[in-house]
């Protein structure tokens, strides 16, 4: 993202990736940052829930373990054993038993009432985990398109 992406040319940025886990860079005064032992930016480990369930770090509660699309898999697998008439069985079924991150979205959007609780649930930690992370970094301008894409088709369908 910083050398062709949307941190281009930015002398100081954030950047977050959500996939299997959640990644981070962060650059300061155009130098990537990486820590005292190069290991700077893991994001995905801040503790969101110190409750919550365990991290593949050690730690339990991380932001990754709620936002990534591992952790948005597990709670729509954990509501699906909760509510065996979730729609998100059908899907599931559809794609040879296989759940993936689009699952809840989509029985969301069909009106499954626990798959609307999984997004909720993973929405509000993803919130959660960004608003932290724009806390401690206090950037200029946030540039958060395809968070703000997801959030507007939650609501569109809420």
């Amino acid at each position: 993202e910083f050398v062709a992406g949307a941190a281009k040319k930015a002398n100081n940025a954030i950047c977050i990736t959500l996939g299997t886990v959640v990644g981070g860079g962060i650059i300061i005064d155009g130098k990537i940052y990486s820590g005292s032992n190069n290991a700077g930016a893991e994001l995905g480990h801040i503790v969101i829930d110190p409750a919550g369930p365990q991290c593949t770090c050690g730690l339990k509660g991380c932001f990754e373990v709620f936002s990534s699309a591992t952790g948005l898999i597990r709670m729509s697998k954990e509501a699906m054993e909760a509510d065996k008439d979730s729609i998100m069985w059908k899907l599931s079924a559809e794609k040879n038993g296989k759940v993936t991150a689009r699952t809840p979205f989509d029985a969301m959007r069909a009106g499954d009432k626990s798959a609307k609780e999984v997004v909720d649930k993973y929405i509000t930690y993803l919130a959660a985990g960004i608003t932290n992370i724009i806390n401690i970094f206090q950037p200029v301008q946030e540039r958060i398109h395809p968070i703000q894409r997801i959030q507007n088709q939650h609501h569109r369908h809420s």
